[in-house]
């Protein structure tokens, strides 16, 4: 998944920075067609991004501690590096939070790597592709990854990445993810429209209406609560996606690795 909106760790969003701004003092800049690196002298490298499909800029603070700030192509760099200085300090404090995390976090031997790699990729493609088949998508390729910042990616040319690590998840977990996925194909970002489709995929596949080829899911606890929400999920103009906003709280109670 775009794990900006996802599973990055921390996301700041700039609702209104318009026009050009000073680059702050006291860093040292690298620029490249991938984009630009700040040296900050408290944090070290910071990446910035640009690209047309960023409407706001953000700021993601990856598990290991790395920053990076997406932005809007029509921005200047330095409206990013502004956002980031008048963040600074919740950044710290995250990132502080993340040390303690990685601390406590037990650690996987190369063995367990291995293994896990093997049936991820025995597993996944699989059921993406069975998935992907049920619901009329179609993708270029599948890459199973070591990821340590998100449960998935769909890039702009189709192609889907799933982290190896979904193989600790529920089942209905890793669907959830492989759903959100391909709603990507046809939705590059986290609009109205693409959770508008991921909330019809979702009460379609767990409503227990995709018959018996292998393609139905099993949503662990739901009760009759569960489904009464579902139904009006999408009655009131598509404007709260109670089935979505479950999955995503059950799925923080995981982090990759």
């Amino acid at each position: 998944m775009r794990l900006t909106g996802w599973f990055s760790s921390l996301i700041l969003k700039n609702l209104g920075i318009f026009g050009i701004f000073n680059n702050p003092p006291g860093h040292r800049e690298i620029s490249n067609m991938a984009g630009k690196i700040v040296n900050d002298p408290e944090f070290g490298e910071i990446m910035l991004r640009k690209s047309f499909r960023y409407k706001k800029i953000s700021i993601s603070v990856r598990p290991e501690g790395s920053i990076r700030i997406s932005l809007p192509a029509y921005l200047a760099y330095s409206a990013g590096m502004t956002f980031f200085e008048a963040n600074r300090g919740k950044i710290r404090e995250i990132r502080k939070k993340l040390a303690v995390r990685a601390a406590a976090r037990p650690k996987m031997s190369e063995q367990d790597i291995v293994a896990m790699r093997k049936l991820a990729k025995a597993w996944l493609p699989a059921r993406l592709q069975l998935l992907a088949s049920h619901y009329g998508f179609t993708y270029e390729r599948v890459v199973i990854k070591n990821n340590r910042t998100n449960w998935g990616s769909c890039s702009a040319r189709n192609n889907i990445n799933l982290n190896l690590h979904l193989m600790r998840l529920p089942e209905h977990l890793r669907d959830y993810v492989i759903l959100h996925e391909l709603c990507h194909l046809k939705y590059q970002d986290h609009g109205e429209n693409f959770h508008k489709l991921l909330e019809q995929l979702l009460q379609a596949h767990f409503g227990g209406n995709c018959g018996n080829d292998g393609t139905g899911g099993r949503m662990a606890g739901r009760d009759e609560a569960d489904k009464d929400a579902a139904g009006r999920g999408t009655a009131a103009g598509g404007t709260d996606y109670p089935l979505t906003r479950r999955f995503e709280k059950e799925i923080r109670q995981y982090r990759t690795y």
